[in-house]
C-alpha cells in the first residue's frame, strides 16, 4: 500500500503566504470556483470520490491552489487590453497561444509547416 501523498514543505510555505496575502475577494472567488467543482462532481472529488470539505476546511494547499485559478483568470482578463485588435466578430481569442483564430478553419498539418514552402 503506498504512502500518503506529503507535499514539500516549501510548497505548503509558498500555499501559507499565498492565502495570508490574498484579498477577501479573491478568497471569496476561490471559494466560488472550488463550490462550482463541487456542484459538476456531486460534492465530491473527481479524483478520489471522497466528499469535498467545505473550502474553509480544505488544506492550505488546496486553498491555494484555487487562488492561482483565480489569479490565472483576471491576469487573461488583464491582458485583454494587450491584444491585437479582433480581425472579424467571428476570431475567438486563443489564451495558450496568444492569438486569434477561427474556429472551423482549416490552417496547415501539425508538422508541416508553410514556412518556406
Amino acid at each position: 500500500m503506498s504512502q500518503p501523498y506529503t507535499p514539500p514543505s516549501e510548497l505548503v510555505s509558498a500555499a501559507e503566504q499565498s492565502v495570508a496575502s490574498a484579498s477577501p475577494e479573491s478568497l471569496a472567488q476561490a471559494e466560488r470556483l472550488y463550490v462550482a467543482y463541487g456542484g459538476v462532481t456531486g460534492g465530491r472529488s473527481a479524483v478520489t470520490g471522497a466528499t469535498l470539505p467545505q473550502f474553509s476546511a480544505c488544506s492550505v494547499l488546496v486553498r491555494a491552489g484555487w487562488l492561482a485559478a483565480v489569479h490565472a483568470v483576471l491576469v487573461q482578463d488583464q491582458t485583454a487590453s494587450e491584444r491585437p485588435p479582433q480581425p472579424t466578430p467571428e476570431h475567438v481569442w486563443d489564451a495558450f497561444a496568444h492569438r486569434w483564430y477561427l474556429p472551423g478553419a482549416k490552417g496547415p498539418a501539425i508538422g508541416r509547416s508553410s514556412v518556406g514552402a
